[in-house]
Order: structure tokens, then C-alpha cells, then sequence
């Protein structure tokens, strides 16, 4: 699917990805995607890699602040831990949790994952993997 495009096209021209869409959440969070969403969210994920080690080699001895969706967390962690893309999510991640990845030398280390410590309890929930 294509950012922009209208939901009737779509549904009518990509039948599986509708239907993926359209599906329930276990099958969504099973990382079994039609094989057109997997190239897509792959190269969206390689991209996102690319920029944020762009960005700490801009860096580098400094500390940089991002602020962005879980989806970009989840590339980042099965990225740093060589997990591949299609096998399914085996780790938490809450919302609004502070995680913190160290680059040095050419690779990603995570120091600290959904630390939530910083919200009241009523504040907390689980992340859904987009």
C-alpha cells in the first residue's frame, strides 16, 4: 500500500493487503505478511537504520534525543539483535517507555529497554507491533 492512495483502489488492485489489513491482530503480530507488506516495511525499516546510524555518526561522543513510533523501536531492537524480520516478536515494548541504543564502532547496542519508570501506574500500557 502506498501512502496517499484511496482505500478503494487499493482493496479492489491488492486483495491480500487489504485483506492483511483488514485481518485480525494475531495474524498481523505473527509476522506472517503477504510477501508484498514484508518488502515494504523491510525497506521502511532499512531506511530507518540507515538514517538513525546516519544521524549517530553525526554525533558521535554526543547524546541524541529521538522521539518516534514503536515500529521504529521494533526495527531498531531486531536490528541491534539480528533478529529477522519474518520471525514473529518475542519482546515487550510499552508506549511512551524511554529505550536507549548506543552506537559505537559501527554497531547498535541497546542499554536500556521500556524503562516506564517515569509514569504513574495508571499511565502505563502495552505497545501493539505495528
Amino acid at each position: 500500500m502506498q501512502q496517499g492512495t484511496r482505500l478503494s483502489p487499493t482493496r479492489d488492485c491488492e486483495k491480500d493487503t487489504w485483506v492483511f489489513f483488514r485481518g485480525s491482530a494475531a495474524t498481523k503480530s505473527s509476522g506472517d505478511f503477504p510477501p508484498s507488506i514484508n518488502s515494504i516495511v523491510e525497506q521502511q525499516v532499512a531506511r530507518n537504520i540507515a538514517y538513525l546510524t546516519e544521524l549517530a555518526g553525526k554525533h558521535a561522543g554526543e547524546t541524541v534525543v529521538v522521539v518516534t513510533h514503536g515500529g521504529v523501536l521494533s526495527g531498531l531492537f531486531r536490528h541491534t539483535f539480528s533478529i529477522p524480520f519474518a520471525a514473529p516478536r518475542r519482546f515487550d515494548f510499552t508506549n511512551a517507555g524511554l529505550n536507549v541504543f548506543n552506537y559505537e564502532d559501527g554497531n547498535w547496542f541497546l542499554q536500556t529497554w521500556g524503562d516506564v519508570s517515569h509514569l504513574a501506574p495508571e499511565g502505563r500500557s502495552d505497545g501493539e507491533d505495528p
